[in-house]
């Protein structure tokens, strides 16, 4: 997807070395690592077709704020002109681009028999209800940034005839069924929007830095709950699923409320944008494959999640869980 000459542009205008680069991934195929005085640090290129100088500096004036307010966040380096945002207007994919220094930390999935446990689930609550709880006062105090909205971005805009029509029905009603849930102060404003097990690290002592922020956008909390949710029953085997989601909900719960309080119909939305953030997951995968911008052995692994997307029990099944019928 990357031109040779972008990235090493790219680089160059971040002080690095072009010989040192290395594709890390990314939804777009777009984080990279990279050398800088012999320190390692991340590039990340973002598509105009997805988001637009203003977006890209408003997420970093968010990550600014997080940080001033006690959370763990990368700091965004400055490029040899001492800007945070560089932007490449080169085809055949002009974009922005970003870039931070890399993290030192543990992944949460690759030391489950430390931290997969209650504790660690009350720390991870607690880190997201601080990062909600800040919204309010950074929106005040930032009238004139913008963010997506939950209801933007391309899959709310996608043509999905090359979908089986019944899930495509599914999706739309679970759209439909988001704006019923009340939106006020409490339960609605900047979130992370993929806060899951793979976007932080575990520091040394034991607190989160999280990464991966330029998703937020304006939503209900409970979604960045469910996504936490979502991505971690994927650790779980099926039968220990039910007790497992008690359990996370209960300790995540705990953690949560001591940085803020959640609505009275909290674990209800949850239980809905798990749901909600699987079918979501699952159309961005067919995006990409019919896209055809995966690598082969990416293209063959989402095949076979296709695959379990287009049977009509799948459909059923959610018609039964989210009561849309």
């Amino acid at each position: 997807m990357w031109k040779t000459e972008i990235l090493e542009e790219a680089v160059l205008r971040f002080q690095g070395d072009p010989a040192s680069i290395s594709l890390l991934g990314g939804l777009h195929q777009n984080v990279y690592e990279y050398e800088r005085n012999g320190e390692a640090s991340i590039l990340k290129l973002i598509p105009f077709a997805t988001k637009d100088r203003n977006l890209v500096y408003s997420e970093l004036q968010w990550i600014a704020f997080l940080r001033k307010n006690g959370l763990q966040v990368p700091t965004p380096m400055l490029s040899k002109r001492g800007s945070t945002i560089e932007v490449i207007n080169r085809l055949p994919v002009p974009c922005c681009v970003i870039s931070f220094p890399k993290s030192e930390g543990k992944l949460l999935h690759e030391h489950i028999e430390t931290y997969w446990n209650p504790n660690f689930f009350k720390k991870w609550g607690q880190t997201m209800g601080k990062l909600h709880s800040l919204t309010p006062k950074f929106q005040k105090a930032n009238t004139d940034l913008i963010f997506e909205e939950w209801n933007e971005g391309e899959v709310f805009y996608r043509d999905f005839s090359f979908i089986d029509p019944a899930i495509v029905e599914v999706w739309v009603k679970c759209i439909n069924k988001v704006p019923h849930f009340e939106k006020t102060e409490e339960s609605y404003g900047i979130i992370h929007n993929s806060f899951h097990h793979e976007n932080f690290f575990i520091t040394s002592a034991g607190d989160l830095l999280l990464f991966n922020l330029n998703h937020c956008k304006h939503h209900y909390f409970t979604y960045d709950i469910g996504t936490a949710l979502f991505h971690s029953l994927k650790l779980v085997e099926q039968h220990e699923q039910p007790d497992f989601v008690k359990m996370f909900l209960s300790s995540f719960a705990e953690g949560y409320q001591q940085e803020k309080s959640l609505v009275r119909d909290w674990e209800e939305q949850v239980f809905f944008f798990t749901m909600y953030r699987q079918l979501m997951v699952n159309l961005k995968q067919a995006i990409f494959l019919q896209g055809g911008v995966l690598t082969k052995e990416q293209r063959e692994e989402l095949l076979a999640q296709k695959r379990n997307l287009l049977p009509g029990d799948y459909v059923l099944y959610w018609q039964k869980i989210l009561q849309l019928r």
